[in-house]
């Protein structure tokens, strides 16, 4: 039997037999708040999956993006000297640290 079912059975209990009418309408909103309390609680834990699902799916990008790099770095680590790839390295580091900086300063807001 359906919530609504049952809660229309009650309201006919409760004008049957109006002795009980205040405990069945406590109960009645009893299991209303039940119920409002699992619709929550479900919309939580399926955002809470979608966030996972999001997070899980950045992680398989940025592996991808790595082993794209890491080829590029054996590529691009033949054709320069030490302190070239030293320089770029450098520059490289600068960059991704105003990156992280820049990103910082958004997330405080």
């Amino acid at each position: 039997m359906t919530f609504n079912k049952q809660k229309s059975a009650c309201q006919t209990l409760s004008v049957e037999v109006p002795e009980h009418y205040e405990s069945i309408q406590a109960q009645l909103q009893t299991g209303h708040d039940k119920l409002n309390q699992l619709k929550k609680l479900v919309e939580d834990k399926k955002s809470r999956l979608e966030g996972a699902k999001e997070f899980f799916e950045l992680v398989e990008k940025a592996e991808a993006l790595l082993k794209d790099s890491n080829r590029s770095l054996i590529y691009w680590s033949s054709k320069f000297s030490h302190s070239e790839a030293e320089n770029i390295k450098n520059d490289i580091e600068q960059v991704v640290n105003l990156f992280l900086n820049a990103q910082s300063k958004l997330l405080l807001f």
